[in-house]
């Protein structure tokens, strides 16, 4: 497969993004969700049953302040996932809860060392691993956001490469 101009670093060791890249993916698929959730909100999403806007949401939230938590402590346990807010039918404070959450994300990403290590899924984790794992699992769930309301965008290349 031919690289596009985004060229990943050469050394770091999950997959082909570099870490503004990974970042950029991020902020991205970030800001696909908030466009896709907001209309139409109750609409179930295809792939995951009894899920709506508000299920992705809410997992995605999650799953952000949680790894949030692991870089920024720079833990080697995994702390316990934040608790849900309890406004899933308000779908205004839901999504600041949701881009509040991302941007977290997004500063400590962006403010920590990648071959820093942390809790991982893996024995031998570092941001590395969460760079790409919140980028990957980001843009499918905005894929799957996107899906609701007709064709979601298709995946860029890098990216596709590096997460399949």
């Amino acid at each position: 497969m031919e690289r596009s101009s985004h060229n990943s670093d050469s050394d770091h060791p999950y997959g082909y993004l570099h870490k503004d890249r990974s970042l950029e993916v991020l902020q991205n698929s970030t800001d696909r969700i908030v466009r896709a959730a907001t209309s139409p909100f109750s609409d179930p999403i295809p792939r995951y049953e009894g899920w709506h806007a508000a299920d992705i949401l809410l997992h995605t939230g999650q799953i952000h302040r949680w790894v949030h938590k692991i870089v920024s402590a720079g833990t080697s346990t995994p702390p316990q996932k934040p608790v849900l807010p309890t406004y899933h039918n308000d779908p205004e404070r839901l999504l600041q809860w949701f881009r509040d959450g991302s941007e977290q994300l997004q500063l400590s990403l962006a403010s920590v060392d990648p071959s820093t290590p942390v809790w991982t899924f893996r024995n031998d984790g570092t941001v590395w691993f969460w760079l790409r794992r919140m980028a990957m699992e980001t843009v499918t769930l905005a894929w799957d956001a996107e899906s609701v309301g007709g064709e979601p965008i298709a995946f860029e290349h890098d990216v596709a490469y590096t997460g399949f």
